[in-house]
């Protein structure tokens, strides 16, 4: 059997496969990004190939042109079982990685994180997360200030926990899906994507060769910022947040909305999620900003101000 712990602060999720490739791909796929080491996992995916259980309690796949997966959970030793008949090929990956991304996500949630939805940069050890809801410029926002020598932490979700008075940012990134007729907006190397349907798709482990950044799994979070799009602005336009949580909204924070609709059988199947709210948040400052298409280094030079400094780096 071959195994790796996949680790992100406090965090471990433990692969497990009879297939030597498949714990390969994953690996391929999310690179160095969950790589912290000396982390003990609770939880256990088991990938077995040519092998179809008698007793299942869930069948399950990715489209139908894939073969059927049988998934099982046994509670008491934490282990979440995803066998399939035949062996393991590269065209079950994608089924094989939406497991284990809602299983980490879940993990994150178990261990006392919230699930908050919007992306994450850094400057020197210190987060921000950019949060809004749909036309509020938030992947634009992401993109333009890793254009400026940021660092990507997550693009989509973003796990935050009170730690040592502190509050940590851990990101849960999938894959970045850019619409086609945007990319050439954008300092991005197209080779490393992959095209399907609408947009061009960047797999975790080439963000940083495809947007030319660093990558880290995690930071301490600096502050919140909300972006407004405004077409036309040219003066980038920021007001204090009294209240980061509710600026937020409750919709941007996920419980059991953090696992996708199609592996929501997850939660029913495996152990019971005791959710904490996001007020940790409401720890570090807000800002509203108002912007435009000029304003991007207007907003990236308030940041890089914000960083303190004086912090003890997370990466």
């Amino acid at each position: 059997m071959y195994s790796y712990v996949f680790g992100c602060n406090d965090v471990g999720l433990k692969i497990e496969s009879n297939s030597h490739k498949l714990v390969k791909d994953l690996l391929d796929l999310y690179g160095d990004y969950y790589s912290d080491k000396g982390i003990k996992p609770t939880t256990t995916i088991r990938y077995l190939e040519k092998n179809i259980p008698d007793n299942y309690q869930v069948i399950d796949r990715e489209n139908e042109n894939e073969s059927y997966n049988y998934l099982s959970y046994d509670e008491e030793s934490d282990t979440l079982t995803v066998s399939f008949d035949g062996e393991y090929t590269s065209d079950k990956l994608s089924f094989m990685q939406r497991i284990m991304c809602n299983v980490f996500i879940m993990e994150f949630q178990r261990n006392g994180y919230a699930i908050v939805h919007g992306a994450c940069v850094s400057k020197d050890g210190e987060s921000f997360i950019i949060s809004g809801n749909k036309g509020a410029g938030k992947t634009t926002t992401l993109i333009r200030l890793l254009e400026q020598g940021y660092d990507f932490i997550s693009n989509d979700k973003v796990a935050v926990k009170e730690e040592n008075g502190r509050v940590v940012t851990c990101g849960i990134p999938h894959s970045m899906g850019i619409i086609k007729e945007d990319v050439g907006n954008f300092n991005i190397n197209q080779k490393f994507g992959r095209i399907d349907g609408p947009k061009i798709y960047f797999r975790v482990a080439d963000l940083g060769d495809a947007l030319d950044v660093n990558v880290f799994n995690k930071g301490y979070l600096n502050r919140m910022i909300f972006p407004r799009y405004e077409k036309g602005r040219e003066e980038l336009s920021i007001s204090d947040c009294s209240n980061n949580l509710e600026q937020l909204g409750r919709e941007n924070i996920f419980k059991e909305e953090a696992v996708a609709d199609q592996k929501s059988y997850l939660l029913k199947i495996m152990k019971k999620i005791d959710y904490v709210d996001a007020v940790c948040i409401n720890k570090v400052p807000g800002s509203v900003v108002k912007q435009g298409e000029e304003t991007f280094d207007q907003l990236g030079s308030f940041i890089k101000n914000s960083v303190k400094g004086d912090k003890k780096c997370l990466h």
